[in-house]
């Protein structure tokens, strides 16, 4: 749910920070993207906040490092899109949702 809330207030370019929790070394902003914060195994809490340019990571009170659509960030897997035609809004292709496994055989990595 607060992975949820964190898109949105990102999305939308909001003024307070989100507090997230990640676990085993990431968190899962739906429609954004997946965003890598530790090792695999790690936990832990950090705030994102949308940027002019993207957003960007804080914890211990200092800013750690921006992500987003032009920040090039090799820790930030956007979520890709499709798009059905020329004249089409794009779909977004969710294959990053660690909660997407519903069916009998698991969805191919990416």
């Amino acid at each position: 749910r607060a992975a949820r809330a964190a898109a949105a207030v990102l999305r939308g370019g909001l003024e307070p920070p989100a507090e997230v929790a990640y676990r085993d070394g990431e968190v899962y902003l739906p429609t954004l993207g997946l965003l890598r914060l530790g090792e695999p195994g790690t936990e832990g809490r950090a705030a994102l906040h949308a940027t002019g340019e993207g957003y960007a990571v804080v914890r211990a009170g200092r800013t750690e490092h921006r992500f987003g659509p032009a920040a090039g960030d090799a820790r930030w897997l956007p979520v890709r899109t499709w798009q059905p035609g020329p004249q089409q809004p794009p779909v977004a292709l969710e294959d990053l949702d660690p909660y997407r496994n519903c069916f009998a055989r698991p969805p191919r990595l990416r």
